[in-house]
């Protein structure tokens, strides 16, 4: 008799196998560490269980003795055999390749350390973000100019002073 925990459980699973292999598409650093930390978890844990434990208590839950896992889908459209050698050997591919990727744009690439990654209208591959407003202090490419407006708005603002009290 299958658990009425089995379906949310079969849900989970698929979610977190498809952030773990595609996480890393992310600019955000916070996602990228989460993602790393999981990512050396489950291969830690895939190693010392011999598989996946969430599948394990996937057949618990369903109370089949059969042998299909989350995976056999897409092995079966690719035409990969569904043995668990391939699963482990595809498994372990995927891991390997998403904590390659991931472990490069943490160390390597340019990740900003801001929430909206290179392309975000506020971030910029060196800006942060802080109350929605550019902090254009770490901004250097940007620093000159801005500090040239502000020079010029004071310069404005003192003229119309002086202006104001010569015409008293």
């Amino acid at each position: 008799m299958m658990s009425p925990f089995y379906y949310p459980l079969l849900l989970v699973h698929a979610t977190l196998t498809l952030f773990m292999t595609m996480g890393w598409v992310s600019n955000s650093r916070k996602v990228l560490t989460v993602l790393f930390g999981l990512l050396v978890l489950g291969i830690f844990l895939f190693m010392m269980l011999g598989g996946c434990f969430i599948t394990r208590i996937e057949k618990k839950l369903s109370g089949d003795s059969g042998d299909f896992t989350i995976l056999d889908p897409i092995l079966e459209r690719l035409g990969i055999s569904t043995d668990r050698r391939a699963r482990t050997l595809v498994t372990t591919g995927l891991f390997i390749f998403s904590l390659s990727i991931t472990g490069y744009k943490l160390l390597f690439a340019d990740t900003p350390p801001n929430e909206g990654g290179a392309n975000h209208p506020y971030g910029g591959s060196r800006g942060d973000m802080k109350n929605g407003l550019i902090n254009v202090s770490s901004r250097n490419a940007h620093e000159d100019v801005v500090q040239d407006s502000d020079q010029k708005k004071k310069s404005k603002f003192l003229d119309l002073k002086r202006t104001e009290v010569a015409n008293k």
